[in-house]
Order: C-alpha cells, then sequence, then structure tokens
C-alpha cells in the first residue's frame, strides 16, 4: 500500500476489495477487468480483505465487494456491492467517459417490494439483542465462521477467555448494520457490548486483554471458568 501513496501519487489506483466467501465479489472482478482494459490511465489492484487487514481498516471498508478510487492517500470515489450504474459514473467522472460500448452492462431488474423498517424500530431490535446476553458482539459472520479477520480476533479473544457471549452477523441485516453505528457512536465492526454499554471494537479490546482489564469486567454469569 505504501508503493500507492507514493510512486503512484499522482495517477489514480482502482482498488478492488474482495473476500473469497462472497459470491458477489466475482461479478465486480469482471467488471473491474472490462475497465482494466479501457482505461489504461489507472493502475487497478484486487485486494483480499482478510489478508490486507490493515488497508481495509485504512480505507474504513465495512463491506466487500468494495471499489475504491485512490490518488495518493486520497479516496476519490467508492463504490460498495454489485452496482454497475454507479460504477459507470465513478469512472466516467474520474478516468473520462468512454465509449458506448465500452460501458458496464446494467442489468434489468424487476421491482422488488422492500418493507421499510422505521428507525425507532431498528433501535428496538438492537436494545433487545443487547439484553438478550450479559456479553454481546456485532461481529461480521458467526463465530465459527468469522467473515473478517477482525471479528475473528474478537471472537479468539472471548473465547480463550472462557467468556460466553451472544451474537449478531451484521452482514445479514443492512438496517442494524448502519442505526448501530449512530447507535453507539463507533464507525466500525467488530463492536462488543457488556451489560448493553459499548466497550469498543477490536483495538479497545486487546488493549484491555494486555492489560488484564477485560475479563475484570465481564459478569460472573458469563464467566464459563465460574459456572
Amino acid at each position: 500500500m505504501k508503493h500507492l501513496q507514493t510512486e503512484g501519487a499522482n495517477k489514480i489506483n482502482v482498488l478492488l476489495f474482495v473476500a473469497t466467501w462472497v459470491e458477489s465479489c466475482k461479478q465486480v472482478e469482471q467488471m473491474i477487468s472490462v475497465l482494466a482494459q479501457s482505461h489504461p490511465i489507472a493502475d487497478f489492484f484486487k485486494l483480499d480483505a482478510d489478508v490486507f487487514e490493515g488497508a481495509v481498516e485504512a480505507y474504513g471498508i465495512e463491506a466487500v465487494p468494495s471499489v475504491l478510487f485512490v490518488r495518493g492517500k486520497t479516496v476519490l470515489g467508492q463504490v460498495e456491492g454489485v452496482n454497475p450504474v454507479q460504477l459507470n459514473l465513478v469512472v466516467d467522472k474520474l478516468l473520462g467517459s468512454k465509449k458506448p460500448e465500452d460501458q458496464l452492462p446494467v442489468p434489468n431488474a424487476a421491482p422488488v417490494a422492500v418493507k421499510v423498517e422505521s428507525k425507532e424500530q431498528i433501535i428496538e431490535r438492537i436494545e433487545k439483542l443487547l439484553a438478550s446476553q450479559p456479553v454481546f458482539a456485532f461481529i461480521k459472520g458467526t463465530p465459527n465462521n468469522p467473515r473478517c479477520g477482525f471479528s475473528r480476533r474478537l471472537v479468539n479473544i472471548l473465547k480463550s477467555a472462557d467468556i460466553s457471549f451472544g451474537y449478531f452477523d451484521i452482514l445479514t441485516d443492512e438496517g442494524i448494520r448502519q442505526e448501530l453505528k449512530e447507535y453507539s457512536n463507533w464507525p466500525t465492526y467488530p463492536q462488543l457490548y457488556i451489560e448493553s454499554e459499548l466497550v469498543g471494537g477490536i483495538d479497545i479490546v486487546e488493549e484491555m486483554v494486555a492489560n488484564d482489564e477485560l475479563v475484570d469486567i465481564v459478569p460472573e454469569s458469563a464467566r464459563l471458568s465460574s459456572s
């Protein structure tokens, strides 16, 4: 990543963040392959989010696939998910307009009825989740199959300390994933809560472990070794 921020400081780099366990990444990889051929003025890179954790944290990547357009350390544009319309718009703006035949194909989609949940309803669900267990973690994936390196590290810490905890996979619910960031005033995942109060993210938890502070704030009812 240092190479992108120094030697390529005046050039736009297109970074595709992927994960092997997300099927939709393959679709975006195909789109990026087309763009790389028609826009040689930019450099294109594919980064495995589970390998390049430092880049994921530095750029605030919260979901894969994600495409970032960067110049040096500046993020010029970002597209999450499979979104050829938005990708075309960002490419045209930053890399120059293309001939019609070079445009990414946009699939026709039938209208889908979407149930809209109010902010209050989402907050109510969040609070019910927090109240369900003394120790609760919002992670990507499940404890048996974490879907990002940071979530895996948090799960390993809790298991190693014999701490019983509830969890919620934020990748399964966009409403909770977005609302919780505002509710907790914490922008990233995973998030650890004890007795409904935010402890913090992985960095804070690891610091507490290093200082032998984590277990001290865990209620007896959540300590497997004392049951």
